[in-house]
């Protein structure tokens, strides 16, 4: 493995990243024992008004655009409504993954009227970084960072695209297995 990613690797603070995941399910879970008919009752009326297409298009638009926000929370709601996890997974996974291209699309557009990549061209982090692009994004596809942030950046600062692309579908693998651990957290109760 190359230094840089050594570097970059040792500098996650792993412990807090998963004590984070680990909050966040105890404290769905806790909430769906709590609430579990008003859970039940508000994504039925979700789901079963706009269905998969409303759930890809939510996603998306999440991804995209809001920094910080999760999309997880209406997966949950269309799961609490009877939906397939797999289903539900595979589609939310792959909207969120194409959100990857499409903040970077919009990331590169707005480098173009800001001029970000000629303001940082010399500086020596960026190298690195359109080196290490993917783990980049990779990186943002799988932790709480904010996921539309890193793929504006990416584009803003004219990352390689394809790698970026491909490293957008961890968004996929993430989203499995959330959706899967909530299923199971749900069976729960």
């Amino acid at each position: 493995m190359n230094n840089s990613v050594r570097e970059l690797t040792k500098q996650i603070p792993w412990v807090k990243v998963a004590l984070l995941w680990i909050s966040l399910f105890a404290g769905a879970a806790l909430l769906s024992y709590g609430l579990r008919d008003e859970i039940s009752a508000i994504g039925g009326s979700l789901y079963g008004e706009y269905g998969l297409l409303g759930l890809a298009l939510t996603v998306l638009l999440i991804d995209t655009y809001t920094p910080g926000v999760p999309f997880e929370p209406v997966v949950f709601l269309a799961l609490a409504a009877g939906g397939d996890w797999l289903t539900l997974a595979l589609v939310a996974g792959s909207a969120s993954s194409l959100a990857g291209p499409l903040g970077y699309a919009h990331g590169h557009l707005l480098d173009s009227r800001l001029h970000l990549h000629d303001r940082y061209l010399d500086r020596p982090w960026l190298s690195k970084l359109k080196n290490y692009g993917a783990l980049f994004v990779g990186f943002g596809a799988l932790t709480p960072f904010p996921y539309s942030l890193i793929n504006w950046t990416s584009g803003a600062l004219r990352l390689p695209f394809i790698p970026c692309f491909a490293a957008s579908w961890v968004r996929l693998l993430r989203t499995l297995l959330f959706v899967y651990l909530m299923k199971l957290g749900w069976n729960l109760f």
